[in-house]
C-alpha cells in the first residue's frame, strides 16, 4: 500500500483525525501529566492537533508525552504509515521516499520502531487496518 493510498482509503483526512485516532487507540483518553487527571476536562485543541489543554491547572501539554512518537515534529500520518509499513527489512531510503521525509528522518523512525517492543507495533498495525478496513466496508455500502 502506498502513502497516498493510505491517506485515501484511511480516515485520517486530516492530522486532527490521525490523532484522535492515537488517542482513542493507543492512549485510552488524555491524563494531564501534572495533575494526573484523565478524562472531561482535558480538551484537545481543534488548531492545534498535537496539544491538549487541562481546565483544572490550566496546563498545556502534547498529546504525545510519553509515547514514541514523543520527538516528532513530522505529521501523524506519516507515522502511522510507517507503523503499517514496518519490518525488520525495510530501508531508510525507501520510507524516505515514500513519506516525503529527510533521510534522517526515515532513519530516526526506523530505529525507534525497531527498538519498541515488537509486540506493541504489531498490535498498533492491527488497529490501524481494521481502521482501514472499516472505512472500506462503510465506502462499498455507500456505493
Amino acid at each position: 500500500m502506498k502513502y497516498s493510498d493510505f491517506i485515501v482509503n484511511s480516515s485520517f483526512h486530516s492530522e486532527f483525525l490521525a490523532v484522535e485516532f492515537f488517542i482513542k487507540k493507543q492512549l485510552k483518553g488524555l491524563q494531564c501529566p501534572q495533575c494526573k487527571k484523565l478524562g472531561k476536562k482535558i480538551y484537545h485543541q481543534k488548531t492545534r492537533p498535537r496539544k491538549a489543554y487541562c481546565n483544572i491547572c490550566s496546563n498545556e501539554f502534547s498529546i504525545f508525552k510519553e509515547t514514541i512518537f514523543e520527538d516528532f515534529r513530522t505529521d501523524i500520518r506519516k507515522l502511522l504509515y510507517s507503523v503499517l509499513v514496518f519490518d525488520e527489512t525495510i530501508k531508510a531510503v525507501n520510507l524516505r521516499k515514500e513519506i516525503n521525509v529527510t533521510h534522517k528522518t526515515a532513519l530516526r523512525i526506523i530505529r525507534i520502531l525497531s527498538a519498541e517492543n515488537i509486540f506493541k507495533i504489531k498490535f498498533f498495525k492491527e488497529q490501524i487496518k481494521e481502521s482501514i478496513d472499516n472505512v472500506n466496508i462503510s465506502l462499498e455500502t455507500i456505493k
